[in-house]
């Protein structure tokens, strides 16, 4: 029910794999339109597709998936700490999996055929 939009906060990729500022466009539209936001942190992208580049190489990816950040508290004088919240959070679950202490719980097994 309803549709998904898929915003890349920080407007590009990283050359030096290191989360960078977010820009306030996809917290402007989830503010304005009172939409949750959904924070994922993507993790071994650079090396499968790497920011100089539109090749795309062989590699893992795994996407963390966070819990849902209600919009319906902020506006436009609070939308940047919606975006430091949101940031924070996305930035401390890579944190977490670059120092590899709770991997395991980061990995789901695909739903399908084994």
């Amino acid at each position: 029910a309803g549709t998904s939009i898929l915003f890349f906060p920080e407007g590009t990729r990283s050359r030096s794999g290191h989360l960078m500022r977010f820009k306030k466009g996809a917290f402007k539209m989830a503010v304005d339109l009172d939409l949750p936001i959904l924070p994922v942190a993507l993790v071994g992208t650079r090396d499968v597709m790497p920011a100089d580049s539109w090749h795309v190489f062989p590699g893992q990816v795994f996407l963390i998936f966070h819990p849902p950040v209600a919009t319906d508290e902020y506006n436009d004088d609070t939308m940047d700490r919606l975006m430091e919240n949101v940031r924070e959070t996305i930035q401390t679950s890579l944190d977490e999996y670059r120092r590899r202490e709770h991997i395991e719980e980061y990995l789901v097994e695909p739903k399908g055929e084994p």
